[in-house]
C-alpha cells in the first residue's frame, strides 16, 4: 500500500515563547493563526517545553480565569500540571497523562503545575450549549501516549492527529 503525503498548506517561521502566567513558558505553535478561521476547528496549539523552577512556596501557573465556547486538550510529557476548575474537578495529570476539558456554556479554571514541566495544549471549537466536563485520562489508558523523545520535531504534525486517534 503507498504512503499517502499532505500538502504543505503553510510553513512559517518558529513563534518566539511567551510566558502563560508564572508557570508555562510556550511557544504558541501556529502563532499568529491562532484564533482564525485558517485553523477551524482547532483554535491554538501551545507547547511548553521542559522547564525547572528553582524551589519556591509561590504557586506557578496561572490564576483563575474564564474559558467558554471550546476544548482545550493537554497531555504531560514531564512533570505535573494540576487542573482546578469551578465545577469542582481537581486532578494532577503526569508524563502520558491526558486532560481534555470541554468548557461548554463556561467554566473558571485555574492550571498549575509542578517545578519541573512539560507539556502541549491544543484548543477547539465545541457547541456553547454544552455542559462543562473534564475527563483525565491516565498514560494507562490512554490508547495513544507520545514518548518525549520524539519532541519537538512531531509537534506541529503529530498532536492534533494523534489526540483524535
Amino acid at each position: 500500500m503507498a504512503t499517502k503525503f499532505k500538502r504543505v498548506g503553510k510553513i512559517m517561521p518558529a513563534p518566539p515563547k511567551h510566558w502563560v502566567g508564572n508557570g508555562f513558558n510556550v511557544y504558541p505553535v501556529f502563532s499568529h493563526l491562532a484564533f482564525s478561521e485558517a485553523l477551524s476547528p482547532w483554535l491554538m496549539f501551545d507547547y511548553a517545553a521542559p522547564k525547572h523552577f528553582e524551589p519556591t512556596k509561590k504557586r506557578l501557573g496561572v490564576g483563575q480565569h474564564p474559558h467558554r465556547g471550546f476544548e482545550t486538550i493537554t497531555i504531560a510529557f514531564q512533570g505535573g500540571v494540576e487542573h482546578a476548575d469551578s465545577v469542582g474537578n481537581r486532578d494532577v495529570i503526569g508524563p502520558g497523562d491526558v486532560q481534555w476539558m470541554t468548557a461548554g456554556r463556561g467554566i473558571m479554571y485555574a492550571p498549575a503545575c509542578e517545578k519541573s514541566n512539560s507539556s502541549a495544549s491544543a484548543g477547539r471549537a465545541c457547541d456553547e450549549a454544552s455542559m462543562p466536563r473534564v475527563p483525565f485520562i491516565t498514560a494507562a489508558y490512554a490508547p495513544h501516549t507520545l514518548a518525549p523523545s520524539c519532541l519537538p520535531s512531531c509537534l506541529p504534525h503529530c498532536l492534533p492527529s494523534c489526540l483524535l486517534s
